[in-house]
């Protein structure tokens, strides 16, 4: 159960992180990432909370508009 609320904590984090600052919210997931590899030691969940943090990202990230 642990390992789901760390999951909801990172995605809330990122969603904050983008509410806060529309162009500079990936920090947050830079920050998720160095401490995932400082205090994660257990590959499996390292995987998991990076493909996490970075599908998080991908999905707020901003949307280019198209220019005609």
């Amino acid at each position: 159960m642990t390992i789901l609320a760390y999951q909801a904590l990172i995605v809330v984090t990122i969603a904050l992180g983008r509410l806060a600052s529309r162009d500079r919210f990936w920090l947050v997931g830079v920050c998720w990432t160095i401490f995932t590899f400082v205090k994660v030691h257990w590959t499996p969940l390292i995987l998991l909370q990076l493909c996490v943090i970075w599908t998080t990202c991908a999905l707020l990230a901003p949307k280019k508009e198209a220019s005609s």
